[in-house]
């Protein structure tokens, strides 16, 4: 990760606190970075060694549920920084919803927060790098389609309402094409000086990349809205089966045709400018990507499978190849397991195979006992 965020850094200069024109207002409180979803702390480290004045406040999962430690050097130790240990997915009061609300047949009624961290601070740099982790438990309405916008929503809410005018965000996001994306990028496009970065390590050949907003501007009447937008998404994925519910599209935040359009009648060029870099090095990096060769995967493929027997993963070996990687070599080419059975039928069992179901334009051919037609006959079998 510090690699990444130096990357990040040298492209854009986004890690360097420079209050420029000087804040008046905060000219007594040093410069201050939030990291929601920190562990293991890979830019938070870069970010303090940018800014050696600067505060650090982190949040983070636990490590018993994220299963990813603070790797951030003394860090318990050091004056500049304080964790909180939560998952941010949780915190009710944070995003408008009062305990006594939550409906007492809630699979999560208890695991609600009224807790707002750092609430009374203001932060001049502003990480949201959380993931989905399957490592964490969850209960079954907390499924991945519906902890994605319950996770993206908390953390553009959390940093919204801490980042100081003129502020940075830097965030993790997907899928520059899809519609959550895109409405999420022209929002803060609209109170925020953005650009896209995709790292080229890690990420070449995933869909993932960087956004850095510079200049945010929280206070405004369209930060405002988007903050509420993004509440109201929160609620609808958390408590879409409870009273009031509602709809699976909301808590998705899907829109209307006529939404669709509007938003790209008045961001589409600009959002073809910013993605398409995105996009050049996505697919650079998919096109050297080992998985994505056909004759590298039938040499792996081959290798994996031979000795395997059919519907079993016996035979795979010390070096089992993804399973994504096989599904691939699946869909490609003739299928492995007829013509392993083909090679493992012995003669005898052919030629009783074939005494059981005679055919009689075959018996015929059979009978004048011609090299063709023997040949024939045990390849037909």
């Amino acid at each position: 990760m510090q690699k990444i965020a130096n990357e990040i850094h040298e492209a854009t200069s986004a890690l360097t606190i420079n209050r420029s024109p000087p804040d008046k207002n905060h000219a007594s409180h040093p410069p201050a970075i939030l990291d929601l979803c920190m562990a293991p702390g890979g830019f938070a480290q870069v970010a303090l060694t940018l800014n050696p004045t600067a505060s650090l406040r982190g949040v983070t999962l636990p490590e018993s549920s994220s299963r990813h430690k603070i790797l951030v050097p003394n860090w318990e130790k050091d004056p500049r920084i304080q964790m909180l240990h939560c998952d941010i997915t949780m915190l009710a009061a944070e995003m408008g919803v009062d305990l006594v609300d939550i409906p007492t047949n809630h699979p999560d009624a208890s695991g609600f927060l009224s807790s707002r961290p750092f609430h009374n601070q203001e932060f001049d740099l502003v990480f949201c790098d959380g993931v989905v982790l399957r490592t964490q438990d969850r209960h079954e309405y907390r499924d991945k389609q519906f902890e994605v916008p319950r996770l993206t929503t908390s953390q553009l809410v959390l940093a919204l309402q801490r980042i100081r005018d003129g502020g940075t965000l830097i965030m993790l996001m997907h899928r520059a094409n899809s519609w959550q994306t895109v409405s999420i990028l022209h929002a803060l496009n609209s109170f925020a000086s953005i650009r896209l970065f995709k790292p080229t390590l890690g990420h070449k050949t995933r869909s993932s990349f960087y956004l850095v907003a510079q200049n945010v501007r929280p206070r405004s009447a369209a930060a405002v809205k988007a903050v509420q937008k993004w509440k109201k998404q929160w609620k609808a994925a958390t408590f879409r089966d409870g009273p009031g519910e509602s709809k699976d599209g909301e808590a998705l935040g899907d829109a209307s045709k006529e939404e669709v359009v509007a938003a790209l009648d008045e961001f589409g060029p600009k959002l073809i400018n910013l993605a398409e870099p995105v996009f050049k090095l996505h697919v650079e990096g998919l096109s050297h990507a080992s998985f994505m060769h056909a004759n590298s995967n039938k040499s792996k493929f081959m290798t994996n499978w031979r000795g395997r027997e059919a519907g079993s993963d016996v035979g795979l070996g010390p070096k089992q190849e993804p399973k994504l990687e096989r599904d691939l070599n699946l869909e490609r080419g003739p299928k492995p397991m007829q013509e392993t059975k083909w090679s493992r039928v012995s003669k005898p069992e052919r030629e009783s195979k074939s005494e059981r179901e005679p055919k009689p334009e075959q018996e015929t051919k059979w009978d004048r006992g011609s090299k063709f037609d023997s040949n024939w006959r045990v390849r037909k079998i």
